[in-house]
């Protein structure tokens, strides 16, 4: 993120996420990574594609 907004839902800041109703498709800790999203061309896991949570 650029600009003088701040993320305040970043890990950076502390953010978190304390609950979910579905880790099916990528735990929820990924939802709130400063990094840019990441795409694994071929990898999978237990419950199909592997995605950082972005997608």
């Amino acid at each position: 993120m650029t600009g003088p907004l701040v993320d305040l839902a970043s890990e950076l800041v502390g953010g978190s996420v304390p609950a979910a109703n579905d880790d099916f498709f990528a735990p929820k800790e990924r939802l709130v990574l400063a990094a840019p999203p990441v795409w694994r061309e071929g990898e999978y896991t237990d419950s199909g594609k592997w995605m950082d949570g972005w997608e």
